[in-house]
């Protein structure tokens, strides 16, 4: 792991992960940009009160529960069975809910059973999305070289928003190609089976996505253990000579079996704390970033200021795309400078630009557009925040952690971030400009601990 070239497989991989990543947000979030559409269809709209609390009852059971459950059980499975395998099933799962999302009944058709059929997909949804974004960090993080870890985890953040574009776009065609009345028939289905079906074509090429050295070496020196147990005759040992073999490493209790049962216990206690809290940290981070710079920037503006509907959309799909830029100039520079010292500059531009950005907008500029770019460059920083969640955890419980850790968070600032910061950005316009302001201070604060994380596998591991 200590070479720097990229071989074509690790091209490949790249890709194939960014992909995965694209397609899966691409699916999940296709809920919330055909929210009016979802509500008339499933829950008799806004006019039947106990099933406009049922739909939002459900979604909250769709996304954020399932995505605990999800998070811990395919993280277990993963730190188990391999990552790969994660993986598959994450988008495996996605594709099949999201089909079955695209042939379901409306409320038209079979009354109350409509939306507990669409709640239960959405569980299905939230289970599956729990493991693949943390699971896409660990298997880049495990098959890359060391010095290529930083710019290739960035492309999983870049798929996310290229599924972030494409699902705006869709959604905005059809609204703008299709009356209501064609949305609410047919039209609203058009982007789940389109979803569903390029899934199916990515899940055909995962198949090619190798597993991890580190898991494949695991799995051959415990077949290799249990062989030389199965071997062993204890006959005619003495009761010193067999407990020097219990002593012995090859009963370790880091087996597959013993890691499911101990690695909720080990991610809590044995100084996970120290690494439990960055790992939040750095997931509140990148969410809160995320969130408002590529989900809500048009609704919190549009409460803020008075911009031009045209300005806005324009300017925020400017916004998104800067960031991918950003997220690759991170990745890159994450590989070639200690990650501590990227979040310090990552987190002074950050809140540079942001202050900027905000100032510029009050006055009205007429370079709003490049204030839009700069805004979306400097929040390419989330790219620096995958490769150091996978630091933070040893290789035998890393997927449980991260899966946890990230699940966690996101119920937290997903479940409670938009509907608080837009319910107070009403009363106080410049909310959301001092909430990422506070971001880049946190991000700042926390570089000074991330700056003496350990870089190999050798260090993580001891």
């Amino acid at each position: 792991m200590l070479y720097t070239t990229l071989s074509s497989y690790h091209v490949r991989l790249i890709a194939t992960v960014a992909l995965v990543s694209m397609l899966a947000f691409f699916d999940y979030v296709l809920v919330f940009y055909l929210k009016e559409t979802i509500i008339d269809n499933f829950f008799g709209g806004r006019e039947i009160k106990w099933l406009h609390s049922m739909q939002v009852g459900g979604m909250c059971l769709g996304v954020y529960v399932a995505h605990l459950v999800g998070g811990f059980l395919l993280g277990q499975y993963g730190d188990v069975n391999g990552r790969q395998a994660v993986l598959f099933l994450s988008l495996l799962g996605l594709t099949v809910f999201t089909f079955i999302i695209a042939v379901l009944p409306t409320y038209q058709h079979v009354g109350v059973l409509a939306p507990i059929l669409f709640i239960l997909a959405r569980f299905g949804q939230g289970l599956a999305y729990g493991g693949q974004i943390p699971s896409a960090l660990v298997l880049l993080t495990e098959q890359l070289p060391m010095r290529r870890v930083g710019f290739g985890c960035s492309f999983i953040m870049v798929g996310v928003l290229v599924g972030v574009l494409l699902v705006s776009l869709l959604s905005n065609f059809l609204a703008n190609t299709l009356t209501y009345v064609d949305m609410l028939s047919y039209g609203w289905r058009i982007p789940f089976v389109v979803g569903a079906m390029l899934s199916v074509l990515l899940l055909l090429s995962l198949q090619f996505i190798k597993e991890t050295p580190i898991i494949t070496q695991t799995k051959e020196r415990h077949a290799t253990e249990e062989h030389t147990l199965s071997a062993m005759s204890f006959d005619g040992l003495t009761t010193t000579q067999i407990q020097d073999l219990a002593d012995s490493n090859i009963f370790c209790d880091d087996k597959p079996q013993s890691i499911q049962k101990s690695s909720l216990v080990q991610i809590i206690t044995k100084n996970r704390l120290s690494s439990l809290i960055p790992a939040v940290l750095v997931s509140w981070i990148m969410m809160s970033i995320f969130i408002v710079i590529a989900m809500m920037m048009p609704t919190l503006l549009n409460i803020s200021f008075v911009i031009s509907e045209s300005i806005l959309t324009f300017g925020s799909g400017i916004a998104v795309f800067f960031m991918m830029i950003g997220c690759a100039f991170y990745g890159y520079l994450v590989d070639r400078v200690n990650v501590g010292m990227v979040m310090i500059f990552g987190g002074i531009l950050f809140i540079a630009n942001t202050s900027l950005f905000f100032v510029q907008l009050g006055r009205g500029s007429d370079l709003t557009l490049l204030w839009f770019a700069l805004f979306g460059f400097s929040g390419g920083l989330i790219a620096t925040l995958p490769a150091v969640l996978t630091r933070l955890f040893p290789t035998k419980i890393r997927l449980t952690s991260i899966a946890l850790t990230y699940n966690v968070t996101y119920v937290l600032v997903a479940g409670c971030m938009p509907s608080l910061l837009a319910f107070v950005t009403f009363h106080l316009p410049l909310t959301p400009a001092l909430y990422l302001l506070w971001v880049g201070l946190v991000t700042i604060f926390l570089s000074f601990y991330i700056y003496y994380l350990p870089r190999s596998e050798r260090d993580i591991t001891r």
